[in-house]
């Protein structure tokens, strides 16, 4: 019999029988136990017959999970993870909904709708939404101790419950993780190859992280990044991702630093000129820089979202009874702590069981140090180094001290809110403007007034009153920037842009 003169086959069904202890669902041509058979017809071989395969018995495996019994399963909807299976691809059929479909067992409708009361937020299932695509989080140094490091890191880890997130940090140029980091993390390009002798960045020479071969490694990088959302934190990587990410790839700008100190320096001015306009977002710190920005780069999109709290705040504020004020931050000239020592001598010379602790590491420890020697103060001014526990260091002080040049938005004046120090800060340019409330949560000096600054580190030390006062509105105003808060903010961005 010619194979035109058989009669057709029945189509597979679904096999009810479920291998309950494999995981297994089958799906088989009925009559035929799911076993190959062979028909001949023409073919290539011998001018005659050709093997010609029925339907194969198709298995669906899953990985139980230990302890748990494996579900009964056919042609049925896979609910796991939040989104739909399709199970029949050869058919062309079964792409079905939370109660099931045509052909699927009456049982597997009901253990679905059971779920579903369980789990109310799988309903969606019923019409998916799109997949949220990946956000990469790109910073010099993911290996760094900095502010800069602990707010990136700290977002990352944050937006990693709610969406997937990885870190990426250019080089990494040796030593233990500074901060914790909870999701998938990468060095784009290693340091024991990278070097400076090697040739300058073509693409931002001025910087003095990139070379000749980082260039090379960052490209290749970014040319690989699949459809997502990348988040870059300094201009020369900003301007990177601009010139070589794919088209697939949004693009978000986060600056952490303020506009005056950007376009102080005119390479760098130049750079985000070139980079802010290709972002989707361009993220800043405080209000006032989200003015300039808007003014000098229009019609680009600015946002301001402000740095996150590291930790929530304490459930009390710090008793504020040690003789100690505590400062803390890289130990740069940026930081300004050579004055800071200079307006706490007054004070050692007035009251001197009073100590100041300067927490941090950094190129200006020696010419710091030499400074507290010269004005007799060694031991009045301790350098401790850096602290893995700047919580409890907050804890033991009785008022935070900030004399910085410049700033973006200090995430450790919100640390030392959030254990209810008062503050003590030179408006510099620009976060502290935005941050300490004069007379209410801290007091705040103009830029550079070291004598004013004494007087105001006094008024502190002898009353205690004003103290408690200012550090419980510190506390309660800590509340501002909790990590919920801020993380929803980001979330908002992100899937306004997904």
């Amino acid at each position: 019999m010619r194979l035109a003169d058989r009669p057709s086959r029945p189509r597979p069904t679904l096999d009810r029988r479920h291998h309950h202890r494999r995981g297994v669902c089958a799906v088989r041509a009925p009559g035929r136990g799911g076993r190959r058979h062979h028909q001949r017809g023409p073919g290539r071989r011998g001018g005659g017959d050709r093997r010609r395969r029925a339907p194969r018995l198709v298995r669906h495996r899953r990985r139980d999970r230990p302890g748990r019994r494996a579900r009964p399963r056919g042609r049925c909807a896979d609910v796991r993870g939040g989104g739909l299976r399709r199970l029949d691809r050869r058919a062309g059929r079964g792409l079905l909904g939370a109660g099931g479909g045509r052909g699927a067992p009456a049982g597997h409708a009901a253990v679905a709708r059971a779920r579903l009361r369980v789990h109310p937020h799988l309903d969606r299932l019923r019409d998916p939404d799109p997949v949220r695509p990946p956000v990469t989080f790109l910073l010099a140094d993911a290996t760094g101790t900095g502010g800069l490091a602990r707010a990136v890191i700290g977002t990352a880890n944050r937006l990693g419950r709610h969406r997937p997130t990885r870190l990426a940090g250019l080089v990494h140029r040796g030593g233990a993780q500074g901060y914790t980091v909870d999701v998938p993390h990468e060095v784009v390009h290693t340091e024991r190859r990278w070097s400076r002798q090697r040739g300058p960045s073509q693409l931002v020479p001025e910087d003095g992280l990139l070379s000749a071969e980082s260039d090379r490694a960052l490209r290749r990088w970014l040319g690989r990044l699949p459809p997502g959302i990348l988040v870059t934190t300094r201009p020369s990587l900003h301007l990177a991702a601009a010139t070589w990410a794919p088209p697939h790839v949004r693009l978000v700008g986060w600056d952490h630093k303020n506009f005056l100190t950007r376009y102080a320096s005119g390479w760098l001015g130049d750079v985000l000129d070139r980079a802010v306009p290709a972002t989707s977002a361009w993220v800043v710190l405080t209000h006032a820089d989200a003015v300039d920005y808007r003014e000098r780069l229009a019609p680009a999109r600015v946002e301001v979202i402000r740095n996150a709290l590291s930790w929530p705040p304490a459930e009390e504020p710090a008793p504020l009874e040690a003789p100690v004020l505590v400062a803390a931050g890289r130990l740069a000239k940026v930081k300004g702590f050579g004055r800071l020592v200079d307006a706490f001598a007054p004070v050692a010379a007035k009251h001197p069981d009073w100590q100041l602790l300067v927490h941090g590491e950094g190129e200006r420890r020696e010419a710091i140090q030499r400074r507290v020697d010269r004005l007799g103060l060694s031991d009045r001014v301790r350098l401790p180094g850096y602290t893995t526990d700047l919580r409890a260091a907050l804890r033991g002080a009785s008022a935070f001290a900030m004399t910085s040049r410049a700033e973006g938005f200090p995430m450790v004046l919100l640390e030392a809110m959030s254990q209810g120090l008062p503050l003590v800060a030179m408006d510099c340019p620009r976060g502290p403007g935005e941050i300490v409330d004069d007379g209410r949560n801290g007091l705040l000096l103009p830029d550079g007034d070291v004598d004013g600054f004494s007087r105001a580190l006094l008024a502190l030390v002898e009353d205690a009153g004003l103290r408690r006062r200012l550090g419980d509105r510190a506390w309660r105003d800590a509340r501002r920037y909790e990590p919920a808060i801020v993380t929803a903010q980001w979330l908002d961005l992100l899937d306004s842009l997904s």
